[in-house]
């Protein structure tokens, strides 16, 4: 349950005193100036690495100078996981309108109940095409039950950004159920385990395999309110480097080819290596890189009910940007498609 108003302070800085205002823009800039690095044996072809970032070099927000040997000790990832991480403990039980929110859900157990299902026979062995389709599903559901900007799934979690609510004639608007923090992470939460549930169910029929309970899945979820959506999107960022190098280690993994358990201790450069040399690259994309997907305005065409004329609007709908690294969308300023122009 999320701590009571006044049970603690929170929640803009490490312990280090590093704020999310000035971290989430100290990663959008190295995001920026920094380019992939060279792996030899690794063409872009085969892996479209992220713009890379050294562990422990980290600037100042004004770039001018290092920052103490404190904060340069620990990865710049690292740093903003724990600042995002002190986000996802608000210290009200309502979030305020003007506030962007983030909900993080994971798999509960997924390890082992993905391991029962692949002994099963639901899903293959190795990369599950079924697996995949059904998080990609849940996600995009989940993105337009609560009118999300932007959402990233990979592995077993999902991050959802949702924006600020609506100024009405001046008035600040509040956040559906009031922008109660149980409730949205209660419901955001059993949302996808329902829907994922319903749908494996229907890949158990479609194989012909009988269901137990032992097979459910469970999902949690964690909310995350920040001033801006720069910060709040921050966290998906964060999420999709964490998934990024995840998603190597899982395709090392379940390669099973001799060796592979020796390689699991070796870095993501050396590991894609070996992936490169045993041609086992490119993965899919979604093991790869993730999914992620936008809200975006595109003109929409239909027929007028009352006149029967064909006409055409602008209308909110759900994409995919398919196959490449978020990161590398967010160094080249494309993390969010330009909107359709109005019909004239």
């Amino acid at each position: 349950m999320a701590p009571k108003e006044g049970d603690r302070e929170v929640a803009h800085g490490s312990l280090s005193g590093e704020s999310i205002e000035e971290l989430a823009k100290e990663i959008n800039e190295l995001l920026q100036e920094r380019h992939p690095k060279k792996i030899p044996g690794v063409s872009d072809e085969l892996y479209q690495l992220p713009p890379f970032i050294p562990k422990v070099q980290a600037f100042s927000s004004s770039r001018a100078s290092f920052r103490s040997n404190e904060k340069t000790l620990k990865a710049t990832w690292s740093r903003l996981g724990d600042v995002l991480r002190i986000c996802e403990f608000p210290n009200s039980q309502r979030i305020s309108g003007e506030r962007f929110i983030t909900l993080r859900l994971d798999g509960s157990g997924f390890s082992k109940l993905t391991k029962r299902l692949s002994s099963a026979g639901v899903f293959s062995q190795g990369y599950s095409h079924d697996f995949a389709e059904l998080m990609r599903y849940c996600c995009q559901s989940l993105m337009a039950k609560f009118s999300a900007t932007c959402a990233y799934t990979q592995s077993d979690e999902m991050t959802l950004v949702i924006p600020a609510a609506s100024v009405v004639r001046g008035e600040q608007q509040c956040h559906s159920h009031g922008g109660r923090v149980v409730k949205l992470c209660t419901l955001a939460a059993a949302h996808v385990t329902a829907l994922f549930n319903y749908r494996l169910h229907a890949l158990f029929a479609d194989k012909g395999i009988s269901m137990d309970e032992q097979q459910l899945a469970m999902f949690d979820c964690r909310l995350g309110s920040f001033a801006t959506a720069e910060q709040a999107a921050s966290l998906l960022l964060w999420r999709a480097a964490d998934c990024g190098i995840n998603g190597v280690s899982d395709a090392v993994y379940k390669s099973k080819l001799p060796g592979a358990k020796n390689v699991m201790r070796l870095g993501t450069s050396e590991k894609l290596q070996w992936l490169a040399q045993n041609q086992l690259l490119p993965l899919h994309a979604h093991q790869a890189y993730g999914s992620y997907f936008v809200r975006v305005k595109r003109v929409h065409e239909g027929m007028n009910p009352k006149t029967g004329e064909i006409s055409k609007s602008l209308r909110s709908a759900i994409e995919e940007v398919p196959g490449v690294n978020v990161l590398r969308l967010a160094a080249e300023g494309k993390l969010f498609p330009s909107d359709d122009e109005e019909p004239t």
